[in-house]
């Protein structure tokens, strides 16, 4: 039959669309010679993601096909949805899977797959229904992190459809210990990490620089979600500190080798401690950084709202996770809460999946690193050359309402403060001789004007001994202060 030039165009058209869309079978990819399905949950969704990359690149395996999914549902249909599979492993929600997921379980083994659970401790029921429990494939899982779960897959495929494939035992991280996290590897001594630590930063001035112990914890490290720490470690880096990213269980113990040297002296400035990482019974916890004798500040990672979300938010950290991300870090001495990362879901583009990963926020991790980079300072100045704010209360302004939250602050609780200042060899001036004085002093000098008018006359009174806050001045603070923060101070105040 002869074909016009129009016609055989259209005929290449079609040929070449039904094989982009698989529907010829010239076109269509070898049927891979397995399947195997990870549902690993959204804390071992990163590591997982890596490690199935890592497994594509295997000139062994461009025959098996690896699935990554969610952990939104554990359904059949969705599992099968690219063929029959020969493996499904699942940790969805940890220990949720639920008796509901007993049909799913059921139709899967029917149909010649084999599904096993990668955690214990899962509803009664799926174990009848199908559901394997395999120790070996349980170890790597446990262990966590990408090499420990691209190495489950090869020990799974090793034992029959890629025999002789290599694979390595499982290798779990020590329970307490150091973290490099440019190289994502633990350390088990201080002169290993410090070693793997100079190689990695190339910082020729590492050795003279305060150090800052970042605590944080294994599980989290072994999920393979550790960008944000090293987004972490470079904000400090760039305000001139060394970092020392370490971890424990439970958080009192292990501190004496951790964070002390030979000699007994501390190896640290300073802890940033992310979220409460440090513990929270204070008996416990308290003796041991009183030991160390530096400030702990409170790094917060949220674990509820993305960060965009509680950027938006009107109360901030939101209710369900502010008792445990701000007043438990606080009963250990945990100071100065900073929210500097939250949890995202994003697209992985080799796998097709949402993974869930923490994601640092720059301006925040910018502010805590400047907070502790602060406080690190403080330690070597002479207390005389130290600039300290004492805040008393004053609202509504006007004589009257000084120290009108009824509480015993003016005059003798600041009097009791400032002699206790002086004493350690602040500089606080001339003080009053009785409490009476000083409250007649802040009455007549350092109280709100409720006009302008008022303004005028305590500037008149008191000439030179009052500081007033120059608008240029107040307005440079202002233009540092994020865009949102400052525009709602106007909006509120003016």
């Amino acid at each position: 039959m002869h074909m016009t030039p129009i016609c055989l165009s259209l005929s290449l058209l079609i040929v070449v669309v039904f094989m982009e869309l698989g529907l010829t079978n010239p076109a269509r990819a070898a049927e891979p010679v397995a399947r195997i399905v990870l549902q690993p949950g959204d804390t071992q969704s990163a590591a997982a993601a890596r490690a199935v990359q890592r497994l594509r690149q295997d000139a062994n395996l461009t025959d098996v096909q690896f699935i990554v999914l969610g952990e939104s549902t554990f359904n059949a249909e969705e599992i099968q949805r690219s063929g029959v599979v020969d493996y499904v492993l699942t940790a969805r929600h940890g220990r949720q899977l639920t008796p509901d997921d007993a049909g799913a379980i059921v139709t899967l083994t029917e149909g010649g797959t084999r599904v096993f659970g990668l955690v214990s401790g899962v509803a009664p029921g799926l174990e009848e229904a199908g559901l394997e429990f395999d120790e070996v494939l349980q170890s790597y899982f446990s262990a966590g992190g990408t090499s420990n779960i691209e190495q489950m897959l090869r020990q799974l495929l090793s034992r029959s459809i890629k025999t002789g494939l290599p694979y390595q035992a499982a290798v779990a991280p020590p329970r307490a210990g150091y973290f490099e996290p440019r190289a994502e590897t633990f350390h088990e001594t201080f002169e290993d990490y410090l070693s793997h630590y100079q190689a990695a930063a190339n910082i020729p001035d590492l050795l003279s620089r305060p150090m800052i112990g970042l605590a944080t914890t294994r599980s989290g490290l072994t999920s393979g979600d550790t960008r944000y720490l090293l987004d972490i470690v470079l904000a400090f880096e760039a305000k001139g500190m060394a970092v020392l990213p370490f971890f424990n269980y439970p958080a009192h113990a292990d501190l004496d080798w951790l964070l002390f040297d030979a000699n007994g002296d501390p190896r640290i400035s300073a802890i940033a401690a992310l979220s409460f990482k440090l513990g929270v019974i204070p008996d416990q916890i308290i003796p041991a950084l009183e030991k160390i004798g530096v400030p702990v500040v409170s790094g917060v990672r949220l674990s509820v709202d993305e960060p965009d979300v509680w950027a938006a938010s009107e109360i901030g950290i939101g209710l369900d996770e502010r008792s445990w991300q701000i007043g438990s870090p606080e009963l250990a001495g945990a100071i100065a809460p900073t929210v500097v990362a939250g949890r995202v879901s994003e697209l992985d583009p080799d796998i097709g999946v949402k993974v869930s990963i923490t994601q640092a926020i720059p301006e925040r991790v910018e502010r805590w690193a400047d907070r502790v980079s602060r406080l690190v300072r403080l330690q070597t100045m002479e207390n005389a050359d130290k600039k300290v704010a004492v805040m008393y209360y004053n609202y509504p302004p006007g004589k009257g309402n000084i120290g009108a939250s009824y509480l015993n602050v003016l005059p003798d609780s600041l009097m009791e403060i400032l002699n206790s200042l002086n004493t350690a060899g602040y500089n606080v001036g001339e003080l009053p001789e009785a409490p009476e004085d000083l409250l007649e002093l802040v009455r007549t000098r350092g109280s709100n004007p409720e006009t302008a008018a008022q303004l005028q006359s305590l500037r008149q009174a008191a000439g030179a001994d009052v500081v007033l806050l120059d608008i240029a001045q107040y307005k440079s603070w202002l233009a540092d202060v994020p865009a949102a923060l400052s525009s709602a101070i106007v909006d509120k105040w003016g």
